[in-house]
């Protein structure tokens, strides 16, 4: 399969507009198709929908915070993580980085955000090389604050286009899973 940084930039936007939407069954597709995109051939749908799932979590969580149902529904997320990485044969604990910056990305700690997408994307790399980790942080966090906060999804796009063709420059042992 070639690797096509447009679609995988294009899917990824519709997963968070559709997501700002409320509109969780696209959100479900969209993210099925980043999956296929990315590399991944089994369980894309049954993941995407699980994309979904974790969103609406995520969000109930944010709503309640701080709350024992906040806790509940943040454990339910990282368990949600964790069941994705399982269904792509992926190491589960993996699926804590991923948890953890989307925790800090809804309660708006945005230098939290950076340290947990750091971690996460230095345990993709081959090798020991924390500046891709920082620069792959980087122009995902810049897609996310510069595109999608402004709520323009061409410069979203554009900007998430650069993120996957850095990604798949960067000797990444596994393309990221979100």
């Amino acid at each position: 399969m070639v690797f096509d940084a447009k679609k995988a930039a294009n899917v990824n936007a519709g997963i968070w507009f559709c997501h700002d939407a409320k509109e969780f069954d696209k959100v479900a597709k969209n993210a099925a198709e980043l999956f296929v995109s990315i590399g991944y051939e089994k369980n894309t749908g049954k993941c995407g929908k699980l994309v979904a799932k974790a969103y609406d979590l995520y969000d109930r969580a944010w709503e309640s915070y701080p709350s024992k149902q906040s806790d509940e529904l943040f454990k339910q997320g990282l368990e949600v993580h964790k069941e994705i990485r399982k269904l792509f044969g992926k190491n589960e604990k993996s699926g804590y980085l991923q948890h953890r910056w989307w925790v800090e990305f809804g309660l708006k700690r945005y230098w939290h955000v950076f340290f947990w997408l750091c971690l996460h994307h230095f345990t993709k790399l081959q090798g020991l090389n924390f500046y891709k980790a920082i620069k792959a942080s980087y122009l995902l966090g810049q897609a996310g604050l510069k595109g999608h906060d402004e709520r323009s999804i061409v410069e979203t796009k554009r900007r998430l286009e650069i993120y996957w063709n850095y990604i798949n420059q960067s000797n990444f042992n596994e393309r990221l899973i979100y």
